[in-house]
């Protein structure tokens, strides 16, 4: 490594003799301060960038990845990633409400409403299901509210119910709809035709 010593005419160099590198014996150790400071400026950034990268995530972040990733696996049918979601004291009831999905119902989609989370432990998330019954084909929505719990290992699904819309998305028995009724039009006239 060669360091560039600038030479001014401030600096009188005259009486000053090369050491075995080349380089005058203040420049190699100039050099050096300067390369460790360098090197110890990239170190600290980078541990100061490092420890922002890796800050925990907070509680209303943890709930609401959570709550996606229970709801996103539900809409595409993969239960077994769902149960790891639910509190066991829950599940089964959890998963017999569902029974019908991807059976007798096609989900749609699924989006988070709101999260809002209490406190450290304890969060509410609302749910938009839209969902065909696979028999009649006629669109429906249903609003459903989840309570989530953070108990030490991980946030899960305590309790839901339904808030609003349309019944059925749990197995609820469905009134059966009548046919759509034919166009009906009214008698029409033609006017200016002589014959009114």
């Amino acid at each position: 490594m060669s360091c560039l010593v600038p030479t001014t005419p401030a600096y009188d160099l005259s009486g000053l003799t090369a050491d075995s590198s080349g380089l005058l014996p203040f420049a190699s150790s100039a050099c050096y301060s300067l390369s460790m400071r360098c090197h110890l400026l990239a170190c600290l950034l980078l541990l100061s960038a490092g420890t922002a990268c890796f800050a925990p995530a907070s509680p209303a972040i943890r709930a609401s990845d959570a709550a996606r990733d229970l709801n996103v696996a539900t809409r595409f049918g993969k239960m077994d990633m769902v149960v790891a979601f639910v509190d066991s004291s829950v599940r089964t009831d959890f998963m017999a409400r569902r029974s019908q999905w991807g059976k007798e119902i096609r989900l749609i989609d699924i989006e988070l409403s709101s999260v809002a989370v209490r406190d450290d432990t304890h969060a509410l998330v609302t749910v938009d299901v839209s969902w065909v019954p696979l028999r009649d084909n006629i669109l429906r929505s249903t609003r459903l509210s989840q309570n989530w719990e953070d108990s030490g290992h991980g946030w899960k699904l305590t309790r839901e119910k339904r808030l609003a819309g349309d019944l059925g998305l749990f197995g609820e028995i469905l009134p059966v709809q009548d046919a759509p009724h034919g166009d009906v039009h009214l008698p029409s006239r033609t006017l200016g035709s002589g014959n009114d």
